[in-house]
């Protein structure tokens, strides 16, 4: 059986874990890391988190998250066996933008290093792995539709073939961002976990991501939770 043992998500304006029941609202993006920091759910900074584009630092945010909601203590120095997957709808495209744009300014001979980074989509999860100590496998996938579904499925397959035993699973763009955290569990679900195939069937369908974040907070309820317009 493959439980979900973590969901972290963030918007413009709020942030959540699913399991630990917590929705916080907030008003100033640059603040986000210094509030996170000042919870606990970051238990170390992010280096470097300032130059980084818009959809690394939200797959960072949410990986946290996630992690704060299962409870996994990844500060003391140890690298985790947790591999990490990611999708989206754009990929780095705004990232690919921001990055010409700056090299047309410079007189098309040059652009600033630290943009060009970013403009890979692998960037993001690269970044996690290292700020997270994940050793595990890091894969980014895209998909033409069902994005979140998708990449589910594609964790599933990966822990039950072996590839994974632990995984975080991140859909993510540059407004708001999701991780699902995915464990291999031989006995029967602990109290508040989720099957994973229970998550999948919520979200089978939904291509937009602020809309997989509502059906997501559905969880113990049977209406919709309108917390996102």
């Amino acid at each position: 059986m493959i439980s979900m043992q973590g969901i972290g998500w963030i918007t413009e304006d709020r942030f959540g874990s699913i399991f630990r029941e917590n929705i916080t609202e907030y008003t100033d993006r640059k603040k986000v890391h210094s509030i996170f920091r000042d919870a606990s759910i970051l238990l170390a900074p992010i280096k470097n988190f300032g130059r980084f584009d818009k959809v690394s630092r939200n797959t960072c945010l949410a990986i946290s998250l996630a992690l704060f909601d299962a409870g996994i203590d990844y500060s003391k120095g140890t690298m985790q066996d947790f591999g990490i997957l990611s999708t989206d709808e754009e990929g780095c495209l705004q990232s690919n933008i921001e990055y010409f744009k700056d090299y047309v300014e410079c007189g098309r001979k040059l652009s600033r290093g630290n943009l060009f980074v970013y403009t890979l989509p692998s960037t993001p999860i690269a970044e996690a792995a290292i700020n997270f100590g994940c050793q595990g496998p890091v894969l980014y996938l895209t998909f033409q539709e069902d994005q979140t579904n998708q990449i589910l499925e594609q964790g599933r397959i990966m822990i039950e073939s072996k590839e994974a035993t632990n995984l975080l699973i991140v859909n993510a763009s540059e407004e708001e961002s999701i991780c699902f955290l995915l464990k291999e569990e031989k006995g029967a679900l602990k109290n508040g976990w989720m099957d994973l195939e229970e998550v999948q069937r919520a979200v089978k369908g939904i291509g937009v991501l602020p809309e997989v974040i509502k059906k997501i907070l559905q969880k113990d309820k049977n209406e919709v939770i309108d917390y996102i317009s």
